[in-house]
């Protein structure tokens, strides 16, 4: 990954500056607005040459996240628009993502729905929701809505997101994931579940178990069409 450094101190930093550092560390427009949205950016400049702190360049993003005009002459791309106002896209995800990383995941969900209906051609939404049920324990939801989202955009499982990041409590991550896998013991041939074990395990790390996961899907008929996505060709 690649990082500029350094750069002004948080009550500096301009919009513009944050949105090049943002622009050298993500290869697509898409990944580095989700990260905006889901605050998983900050891994990138937890770094010694990077000259803000963990919660200044949190503080940094949320204003930056709330200039929609930004957003939409700097970072402006085919893949994705977003609108300006109370009720553009961008502010709809960033309150869906303050709602999460409360821990109040089905309010979080609701949010997301709510920029699902207003932008259903925008695949950040579906993303989004989807972990927000994950979260939630909403296992045959989380996977329906992720998959939406790959329809709208298959280069997803190259974003390098860490689901496992956005969660505050690293407890409640373990623990949902661990209930998930229970379930896909349970039902081993449920596509739907195998889907969501096989997409949280590769956005966590854990990829010989994603592969193995995704491998699995691949043998049913139903779930060639995901895990191909995420399999080497």
């Amino acid at each position: 990954m690649r990082l500029m450094s350094p750069i002004a101190s948080a009550d500096q930093i301009t919009s513009a500056q944050l949105l090049s550092l943002l622009q050298a560390n993500f290869d697509r427009t898409l990944d580095g607005r989700y990260a905006i949205g889901q605050g998983v950016v900050m891994s990138a400049f937890l770094h010694p040459l990077a000259s803000l702190t963990d919660g200044e360049l949190r503080a940094a993003i949320r204003q930056v996240a709330a200039l929609a005009d930004n957003f939409g002459g700097t970072l402006s791309s085919g893949d994705l628009q977003f609108t300006g106002g109370k009720e553009g896209l961008n502010a709809l995800i960033t309150k869906g993502d303050s709602f999460f990383s409360e821990s109040k995941f089905k309010e979080s969900s609701k949010i997301f729905e709510e920029a699902i209906s207003k932008f259903p051609n925008q695949p950040i939404p579906y993303f989004a929701r989807g972990h927000a049920l994950f979260a939630a324990a909403e296992f045959r939801k989380a996977s329906q809505s992720l998959q939406k989202g790959l329809d709208l955009y298959p280069e997803w499982p190259n974003s390098g997101i860490n689901l496992e990041s956005f969660f505050k409590n690293k407890d409640l991550f373990e623990n949902r994931l661990r209930q998930l896998e229970s379930q896909v013991l349970a039902v081993p041939n449920d596509a739907s579940l195998l889907f969501l074990q096989a997409y949280v395990q590769h956005f966590s790390g854990q990829t010989q178990k994603s592969r193995a996961s995704f491998e699995r899907l691949r043998d049913l008929d139903s779930g060639k069409k995901y895990a191909s996505l995420f399999l080497p060709n």
